[in-house]
């Protein structure tokens, strides 16, 4: 107990992280780039893990 009250939980490095993009999520995610490109916004996927 005493170490928690010195060294306390670490805060989260991103509230809105919710984990992997699932394949339904990425494909509205292509709808909604594709909807945005036919109107001249160009919005890139992320790249990484």
């Amino acid at each position: 107990m005493k170490t928690y009250l010195k060294y306390p939980p670490r805060q989260l490095q991103s509230e809105g992280y919710t984990g992997p993009i699932t394949v339904s999520q990425y494909q509205r995610f292509k709808y909604v780039r594709e909807q945005l490109a036919a109107d001249g916004v160009n919005i890139a996927l992320p790249t990484g893990n």
